[in-house]
């Protein structure tokens, strides 16, 4: 843990699906009720293996869109307002 923030890393786990559910894990959520944001399509495959909600930030947007990611914030404002929407109402999604 960095200051009692529980997470993972490649330290723990080699295995990207295994980083992720670890971090959930140790964040004390079911693997079920996680949103990963990502920018990579290998953060839309893990999320897809493990049968998580995903999305998709930063310069690949187009390519991640492309690949199937039905959510995809290109915006920093557009970040900070989706999160805060889902923050203050869980069933945005």
């Amino acid at each position: 843990m960095i200051e009692n923030i529980p997470f993972a890393s490649s330290s723990d786990t080699r295995q990207r699906v295994d980083i992720i559910a670890l971090a959930a894990c140790r964040a004390g959520f079911d693997i079920s009720d996680a949103i990963y944001v990502g920018d990579g399509l290998w953060d839309l495959k893990a999320s897809r293996e493990l049968g998580i909600r995903f999305v998709g930030v930063g310069r690949k947007h187009e390519l991640l869109r492309k690949h199937g990611a039905s959510r995809v914030l290109v915006s920093f404002a557009e970040r900070l307002r989706f999160f805060r929407a889902l923050n203050e109402d869980g069933n945005q999604w």
